[in-house]
């Protein structure tokens, strides 16, 4: 009985994984833009996006 319940769980817990990891990348640029200043360069962005 104990293992049948283990499967659903290690399923949705990848799932999860999945999706924030999705989330997480497709919101990275907003982000990085969010912390840099209104006025900024091509150099400042790459600097904050790979720190």
């Amino acid at each position: 009985m104990a293992v049948s319940g283990l499967v659903p769980a290690r399923f949705l817990c990848m799932i999860a994984h999945l999706v924030l990891t999705i989330v997480i990348l497709l919101s990275r640029d907003s982000n990085v833009k969010a912390c840099l200043p209104l006025n900024y360069s091509p150099n400042e962005y790459d600097s904050k996006d790979t720190e």
